[in-house]
């Protein structure tokens, strides 16, 4: 009897050391060796609430102040809950005025998209912190008034927007990596693209992409409606904001399409080609804005679904050679095109 006992009471201890020495074992690895995607989100919540302080102090127009409130407290909810709660804000952080607001804004935007880039992330956790850095250049285009220059490659937000990525639009796109998917619309023949693009054998570690096929789709549709609309606008009468937003809009899409079919000229053997015409329906002909707007969010979407996809998470590569950054870009300048009409950034644009 006593000798059982002792056996149970001993297996017991066993059990009580094992399980002790398990806490112990993933505190000393929870200390040693951190969880990339935990600390990114961590880093990112210390800067949103240091944001959010910064902003509860500002003198910013309360409808301003309002907006960007609510839209980092739902960052804030997009990223883990623990990391949130371990966040702690910068005390040190800075009383924003209107003229500094835009600066600040900026300045988090580059924060959260380098964090973006931490090494190890998952692919869904680099889209989240992509989604709200540019977010958040956006929204200081809103701030300081920039919003509807963004076509143009030389203005302030759109050098800000280089500098963030690494990538402007008048650079070589790489494009390595990832190559389309088939999709329902009609494929070039490896002899055809050959002759269009230069080099066609696709590279061997190339990723078929569904994301990627549907941005070069959405791409075809946006230049053919651009294009129909400008050819348009003097039979339709159309008013001078919306004849200038269609010639912003079609700049900054014949530059996306013509960097990023360059780009994948030189390693994919087939790329989806346009239709011979996209149709147009009666009540799309009388807002064309509308449409655009639309096929923006769109190109938002997809832009953030190249940026989960694999080759863009698992490597170190920045600006021309990066996947992430020329997502972030047409993410960021189709977010811009839809804010343009709507005159509302989103918190988490492309989701």
């Amino acid at each position: 009897m006593r000798a059982t006992l002792s056996k149970t009471v001993f297996t017991i201890l066993v059990v009580v050391l094992l399980i002790l020495g398990a806490i112990a074992g993933y505190a000393w690895w929870r200390l040693n060796h951190h969880d990339a995607g935990y600390d990114a989100q961590h880093n990112a919540a210390v800067e949103l609430k240091t944001l959010q302080e910064s902003l509860d102090g500002s003198d910013l127009p309360a409808q301003s102040k309002e907006a960007l409130g609510h839209d980092i407290s739902d960052q804030l909810e997009a990223l883990n809950r623990t990391a949130v709660e371990e966040a702690r804000a910068d005390h040190d952080a800075e009383k924003l005025t209107t003229s500094s607001a835009a600066a600040r804004l900026d300045g988090s935007a580059k924060k959260l998209y380098v964090l973006s880039g931490t090494q190890g992330i998952d692919p869904d956790e680099q889209a989240t912190l992509v989604s709200m850095a540019v977010s958040h250049w956006a929204s200081a285009r809103q701030l300081d008034g920039t919003l509807q220059q963004v076509a143009d490659p030389k203005s302030a937000g759109s050098q800000s927007l280089a500098s963030m990525t690494g990538l402007s639009r008048g650079d070589t796109f790489d494009a390595s990596g990832l190559c389309p998917a088939a999709s329902g619309d009609a494929r070039a023949s490896p002899s055809g693209a050959s002759s269009n693009q230069g080099s066609a054998s696709k590279d061997p570690d190339a990723e078929d992409s569904e994301g990627l096929s549907a941005v070069l789709t959405g791409l075809y549709r946006s230049t053919w409606a651009e294009s129909y609309y400008q050819a348009r606008s003097d039979v339709d009468h159309l008013p001078e904001d919306t004849t200038a937003y269609l010639g912003g809009s079609a700049a900054v899409h014949d530059a996306q399409l013509g960097q990023l079919r360059a780009g994948l000229g030189r390693h994919c053997s087939t790329i989806p080609q346009p239709q011979a015409a996209y149709s147009v329906s009666g009540t799309e002909e009388t807002d064309p804005s509308g449409v655009l707007s639309d096929q923006a969010k769109h190109l938002a979407q997809q832009s953030l679904s190249v940026v989960r996809s694999e080759p863009a998470a698992s490597g170190d590569a920045t600006g021309a050679r990066s996947w992430r950054a020329w997502g972030a870009n047409s993410l960021a300048l189709n977010t811009a095109l839809a804010a343009q009409v709507d005159a509302d950034v989103p918190a988490l644009p492309g989701t």
